[in-house]
């Protein structure tokens, strides 16, 4: 692989409970990345990683900057649970990052921190805060409190719920269309790129026409609710969504709940919203840029 350059980093991280080992960076005519390896100790940690502001770069069918979790080497012994903020088991972080859990073996663990950029740019590492946690912090009454506290308390319940596999076809600005398959945040954090309409389609387990979704316009005024697998929102018209909802029709009450969340341009993360509640930002006429849903039947 011709062209390739290596150089030495300094990372861009703090411990305690972690030890660094170094970064390296690299550049091709394709992208450029920049690794950061932290050494963790046993238990759980609460990691907060976050990446600077980059320009969106789009290459091929992915959208750079991207944020790559990974543990190379690692057998299945020495391997550490990553756990994302949203709930699921992840590998890969939109800008400009996330806080995750991490639960590391008796022996410790290794976790790499990789930001990718595009080509010719200057990709910067990620920063890394690793935080020891107690079994304490992760109950409920204590969750609330914690100042790095994204873990679910998970009941004996939620071994019968089961995710619905879903799909969703957002209309995100200067991008057009875009398809967004299984779980996770649809559209960039941190882009500041407008969704300006979005169809949700469910898999498995629930029938399109039985879930319907609105937005809220630039203004904050509701739309009208639309059916799937029917388009909401505008296409190419600069109109942005300041907010939105999902309900199920009242026949699988009980037996199928939607959660959701969106994330706007200065606001930040609203939600969770359930079951036809508004999602909106905390700052008025703030625009959102990704939005997560989650189906979930019971029993």
């Amino acid at each position: 692989m011709g062209g390739i350059e290596t150089a030495s980093v300094e990372p861009l991280a703090t411990s305690p409970g972690a030890l660094f080992s170094g970064a390296a960076a690299i550049s091709t005519v394709e992208m450029t990345a920049v690794a950061s390896t932290v050494t963790l100790d046993p238990g759980l940690s609460a990691v907060d990683i976050s990446v600077p502001s980059m320009p969106p770069y789009t290459l091929g069918r992915v959208s750079l900057p991207l944020i790559s979790l990974s543990q190379p080497g690692a057998s299945d012994r020495d391997r550490v649970k990553i756990l994302t903020a949203s709930g699921r088991d992840d590998n890969w972080l939109p800008p400009p990052g996330d806080l995750i859990i991490v639960r590391s073996p008796a022996t410790g663990g290794q976790l790499t921190v990789t930001v990718f950029g595009p080509p010719g740019q200057p990709v910067q590492a990620a920063s890394i805060i690793v935080r020891r946690l107690t079994r304490a912090e992760l109950t409920p009454a204590s969750a609330a409190a914690a100042p790095l506290a994204p873990a679910r308390v998970v009941s004996a319940r939620a071994i019968t719920e089961k995710e619905v596999r879903l799909e969703v076809i957002a209309h995100i600005e200067r991008r057009g269309d875009q398809i967004f398959g299984g779980t996770g945040w649809v559209g960039t954090r941190g882009s500041r790129l407008r969704i300006e309409g979005f169809v949700i389609r469910p898999l498995d387990e629930v029938t399109p026409s039985d879930i319907e979704y609105q937005i809220l316009g630039p203004d904050g005024n509701e739309g009208p609710w639309v059916r799937s697998p029917l388009f909401c929102g505008t296409r190419g018209r600069g109109l942005g969504i300041s907010g939105f909802a999902v309900r199920l029709l009242p026949r699988l009450q009980g037996r199928v709940t939607v959660e959701y969340s969106g994330a706007f341009f200065d606001s930040g993360i609203s939600g969770p919203c359930k079951d036809g509640e508004a999602c909106r930002p905390l700052l008025p006429g703030d625009m959102l840029e990704a939005i997560n849903v989650r189906m979930i039947r019971h029993g």
